[in-house]
């Protein structure tokens, strides 16, 4: 098996777009309601319109682009995905019944080069504290292989991290982290 490698700057912008930290204004919803983000991480896709239960709900997202959180009766829902511009019934790139429970968080992302496009849905479940940020990396780039990550200069906080992969929260100080990705081990 071969694996390609992409150039270290891709790798760190493909990670960075998958940190991803929380506050206290990333609370669940409440009232019977979910609130999902959509994480467009297929480097080889176009610029999409994504659709829930038939509805467009996003338009023209780009690679590396994630939205805000939505809010989405709870329950099964269609999502659909397709080239920006275009109808479901042009032709789908993703068309997946996921569902949402009530008072819940989720990130779906799609990943992996068109031709292999999948959708990852990630629970988000921030927890927050005073003075400090949740933070959590989602490897998302299917042809790299695993990395650590650490402060810059400093020892891994995460270690052998590969695709689909998303860690648990890891809580920080607040304030700006240089952080380094490198080749695992």
């Amino acid at each position: 098996m071969t694996t390609r490698t992409r150039p270290r700057a891709l790798l760190a912008s493909a990670l960075s777009l998958a940190l991803v930290a929380l506050t206290a204004g990333g609370a669940a919803a409440q009232d019977g309601t979910a609130k999902v983000r959509v994480l467009h991480a297929s480097p080889d896709a176009p610029a999409v319109d994504i659709y829930l239960d038939g509805m467009e709900v996003l338009s023209d997202v780009p690679f590396g682009v994630i939205s805000d959180y939505l809010e989405v009766p709870a329950g099964d829902h269609q999502v659909q995905v397709v080239a920006a511009g275009t109808m479901p019934a042009d032709g789908t790139v993703i068309d997946a019944t996921v569902g949402f429970a009530a008072d819940t968080m989720t990130t779906v992302a799609a990943t992996n080069a068109l031709a292999l496009i999948e959708a990852q849905v990630i629970a988000d479940a921030p927890a927050p504290v005073a003075d400090a940020v949740q933070v959590r990396v989602g490897h998302l780039s299917a042809d790299t292989p695993a990395v650590d990550i650490a402060p810059d200069g400093g020892e891994e906080i995460v270690q052998g991290l590969a695709y689909p992969t998303v860690t648990d929260y890891l809580t920080i100080p607040e304030g700006q982290l240089d952080v380094e990705l490198r080749a695992h081990g």
